[in-house]
């Protein structure tokens, strides 16, 4: 049940008799269905948890379900970063536990999800600049075929 990857916690699995509960639980405490890469899963949700940072819930079709605490989608160059996620294994137990959801955990928990390494993006670029940006782009390379244009 365990992947090598410091980066997602892989320690619980639900059984499919559980699925849409657990899916229905997810959305009722304000998880969304978010711009998510398909790798499998049945399902994903997020959820903001503060205003830098959101957790990522995956339901793989096995039932074991992969939780990672991400960058917001708001910072796309940190989202996009591997290395400033980490395992979400103690607020994933929370949630189970919470929802009441009857869940298998592994006997063996690795290191990354006792003890995650936590590597903050150091001043991430907010989605806002980087469209400002784009849009200053824009208009200084339509400004300068418009003056182009107007010397010919």
């Amino acid at each position: 049940m365990i992947k090598n990857d410091p980066h997602h916690c892989h320690c619980f699995k639900i059984l499919n008799t559980h699925f849409d509960l657990f899916r229905n639980k997810l959305e009722q405490n304000g998880f969304t269905d978010g711009l998510q890469m398909p790798n499998g899963q049945l399902f994903g949700r997020i959820k903001k948890i503060n205003a830098e940072e959101q957790m990522h819930v995956k339901l793989m079709q096995s039932g074991i379900i992969e939780a990672e605490i991400e960058p917001s989608q708001d910072y796309p160059v940190a989202h996009l970063n591997q290395k400033h996620s980490y395992s979400a294994h103690n607020q994933l137990q929370e949630l189970l536990n919470q929802f009441g959801i009857p869940h298998i955990r592994n006997w063996s928990i690795p290191l990354w999800c006792i003890r995650p390494i936590i590597v903050k993006p150091f001043r991430p670029t907010h989605v806002k600049v980087i469209a400002g940006v784009i849009v200053v782009i824009l208009f200084a390379g339509v400004l300068g075929y418009a003056l182009a244009k107007s010397k010919n």
